[in-house]
């Protein structure tokens, strides 16, 4: 003959493993919702600095540990990686390379005058800009007490 199985002990499984998910999930949205501000607020981070130390430096282990040994960045980084088309988009719009010739021409140009700077006793804010020659002027527009 065979036992039935209690229904007040599947009531009380039940309800445990209720229970036991609540709390998981009750206990992970809190543990992040401490960790995204450990992670954007400096006055959070302060405050456990001098009053939870240990909490803080935990805080720090478990970043090293990942940013070190964790796989999860590059998971992330695998996710995030734009897609071939999205990649022949990004070259069409005409982005331009930092090592294009107008930006070595800006480059070039800002270590000449810091070159100059270096060499010269007076800082350049306190030179004068050179004044144009009288062939470069623009025609003056008269003022009120010339047409006067």
């Amino acid at each position: 003959m065979l036992k039935k199985p209690n229904p007040q002990l599947f009531r009380l499984i039940k309800k445990t493993a209720a229970f036991l998910i609540f709390a998981e999930t009750a206990a992970f949205a809190g543990t992040y919702l401490a960790w995204y501000k450990l992670n954007t607020s400096r006055d959070f981070r302060y405050y456990f600095h001098t009053n939870y130390p240990v909490v803080l430096e935990g805080y720090y282990k478990v970043g090293e540990y990942f940013g070190a040994f964790g796989s999860l960045g590059y998971i992330l980084l695998k996710l995030t990686e734009p897609s071939e088309e999205k990649k022949k988009q990004i070259a069409q719009t005409g982005y331009s390379d930092p090592s294009s010739g107008e930006s070595q021409k800006k480059k070039a140009l800002f270590l000449e005058k810091l070159k100059q700077a270096s060499v010269t006793e007076t800082p350049i804010y306190l030179k004068k800009k050179e004044s144009k020659t009288s062939d470069q002027e623009a025609p003056k527009q008269p003022t009120k007490r010339e047409i006067n």
